[in-house]
């Protein structure tokens, strides 16, 4: 997932929000949940797109750099699963 930084200070606001929120004891109106963190909007995308399940969600942003490393750790572990042999019984 590219352009995560267009959504990084919505998300700090929310968490911050409800941090603030947990803090007072208060409840949310509604059933709705709010995201929060990095894992939340994982989960959310995973259960989204159930049907790529063999995909890693990954967050990034280009501009910034975030996470660029993990997507190329991912890159190379799928490189590396193309090069693997695997050989068929005699």
């Amino acid at each position: 997932m590219n352009k995560w930084d267009l959504f990084e200070d919505h998300v700090r606001a929310r968490r911050e929000e409800e941090i603030e929120r947990r803090g007072q004891k208060s409840r949310r109106e509604g059933g709705e949940k709010v995201l929060t963190t990095l894992g939340e909007f994982g989960a959310w995308v995973q259960e989204q797109l159930f049907f790529l399940d063999y995909a890693p969600a990954i967050f990034t942003s280009a501009q910034t750099g975030f996470h660029l490393d993990r997507l190329l750790e991912a890159v190379r572990y799928v490189a590396a699963q193309l090069q693997q042999k695997i050989p068929t019984s005699l």
